[in-house]
């Protein structure tokens, strides 16, 4: 039988390992124990035969010399994989095999998807090996994730089967469909509330062994009030589910203050380790080549105004309903001086009539025709934000927002609602960068859906950013540098890999992305 992954040896790759006769006799003994075809076959009687011989090693080394001490203080008592607190060495994380539990490896979903690619990354880049999980998968997948270092895992298809790839395939019949998931897995990474149950299954049906980390995304219990009322009565169900995967990780990590704030006093009471992740922005959007450019002097220059996410069922969370009673006032007071274009980005193909019609109940006048575009990828996002004067974020309720810094990553003036995670962390680096004008961006809302109240006070924002345009360019030319300079993510990022145990507590990152 194989020595399972994670089980450490007993030799001269130890710290504090003395070699004396007695101690190099009884390495040899240990491993071709272990290496024999008569050794247990559980890692369960594997840890109880290290564990005795580590306890007979000590003794030798307290028989022969000082630096058994030294070593027994290392906290070293049993073969734990993949624990939050281990001090793993460059040579050591290369032997570590993370598993991303993902339905896909492209970013044209959201944020859930462009976060997990991130991770994906990140892990590769500190030197360990990277599974992910996907339902589907194209050929641009295939070489972005080759390139990044990163294994895709696709489902095996049943051939008498016609059932199309489906989120139960990684929650229920994952033993079926994901056989060939490593043995080696020492730490599982999910995300709520997408693949944290599938995640959670994953670890106790296969892999008891290995560390269980999650990221959280959402809280219910903050935005489906904003969806559907059907919606609204399943918060209670949603937010348990949510807890019950939660409560069950070893480390949990929450996107933004907000969401960290929501699930905080639940975890500590639960006793599961957990930290704020704060997203860095993708390199795609840190080379964007955004300028104002001089304008000639033409009538009525146009304005583009991009808003990014889809509509249908979401347009008064996402608050696409504001972004367009907004852009129809505007369009009325500046009818003399602008022409103005809404584009909005991200909308399911199916779902194109709905979403129009929903835009052009707002859009009354006729004076600005909304453009529709597809979900889109990274590069078509960011030639989408070159192209514009403005990007909005007027959501009632975001967790987060990745949307609105990648809009200040790729230096374009960009509206962010305050009911948002990132507009929390805009005020605080804001501060601590010296760029406190940068706070204008952030549009104060009184989330009243009943009056015209945050509508008007989008379109007095808007207004304002369409008439300086020029100073406004420069504004967000100036903070994009200064926050990538201040490379404000590193430490939750290094938190995360430690948690993992691909690094070490003193480990510094190196530059990956900006």
């Amino acid at each position: 039988q194989p020595i399972p992954s994670g089980l450490p040896t007993y030799g001269p790759s130890s710290d504090n390992y003395t070699a004396t006769p007695a101690t190099e006799h009884l390495n040899r003994t240990i491993n071709d124990l272990l290496s024999s075809p008569l050794a247990p076959s559980t890692l369960r009687a594997y840890r109880q035969a290290w564990q005795l011989f580590r306890k007979f090693s000590l003794q030798v080394h307290a028989l022969e010399g000082p630096a058994a001490a030294d070593d027994s203080d290392s906290g070293e008592s049993e073969p734990e994989v993949a624990d939050a607190d281990t001090r793993t060495s460059p040579k050591d994380s290369a032997k570590r095999s993370v598993l991303l539990v993902s339905t896909e490896y492209s970013t044209s979903k959201g944020g859930i998807s462009t976060i997990n690619r991130q991770v994906a990354r990140m892990i590769s880049a500190a030197g360990a090996k990277v599974y992910a999980t996907v339902l589907e998968t194209t050929e641009q997948d295939e070489r972005e994730a080759e390139r990044d270092g990163v294994k895709l895992l696709k489902p095996r298809l049943d051939p008498d089967s016609s059932a199309k790839p489906s989120l139960e395939w990684l929650t229920v019949y994952h033993k079926h469909h994901f056989l060939h998931i490593p043995s080696d897995i020492c730490c599982i990474v999910g995300h709520v509330a997408v693949t944290s149950k599938a995640a959670r299954k994953i670890k106790e049906e296969r892999f008891p062994h290995a560390q269980l980390v999650m990221f959280g995304h959402v809280a219910p219990e903050e935005t489906e009030h904003y969806k559907s009322d059907e919606k609204a009565l399943g918060v209670g169900r949603k937010e348990a589910s949510i807890q019950d995967d939660i409560g069950k990780a070893d480390v949990v990590f929450s996107v933004g203050p907000r969401i960290h704030r929501h699930y905080d006093r639940f975890l500590q009471q639960r006793h599961v380790t957990h930290h704020i992740f704060l997203p860095e922005p993708s390199k795609v959007f840190c080379e964007a080549n955004v300028t104002f450019g001089e304008e000639d002097k033409v009538q009525k220059p146009e304005r583009v105004v991009l808003s990014i996410g889809r509509v249908r069922n979401v347009e008064m969370l996402k608050g696409h309903d504001l972004a367009a009673g907004a852009i129809e006032k505007v369009a009325q007071w500046l009818h003399n001086q602008y022409t103005l274009r809404h584009r909005v980005r991200g909308i399911d193909e199916n779902e194109f009539k709905k979403s129009k019609r929903i835009l052009d109940e707002k859009l009354r006048s006729g004076r600005v025709k909304p453009t529709l575009l597809p979900y889109g990828t990274q590069e078509e996002i960011r030639r989408d934000m070159e192209a514009c004067h403005l990007v909005l974020m007027p959501s009632r309720a975001e967790p987060f927002g990745l949307v609105g810094l990648e809009a200040i990553a790729a230096g374009v003036p960009v509206l962010i609602s305050e009911q948002s995670g990132l507009a929390e962390m805009i005020e605080k680096l804001s501060s601590l960068l010296g760029q406190t004008k940068f706070r204008h961006c952030i549009v104060r809302m009184k989330g009243n859906t009943e009056t015209d109240a945050d509508a008007e006070k989008w379109a007095d924002s808007i207004e304002g950013f369409i008439k300086n345009a020029k100073s406004e360019f420069a504004e967000a030319r100036a903070f994009r540098e200064k926050l990538l300079a201040s490379k404000y993510w590193e430490e939750s990022h290094q938190t995360f890999l430690q948690a993992c145990g691909i690094i070490g507590k003193n480990t510094q990152l190196q530059d990956r992305y900006c």
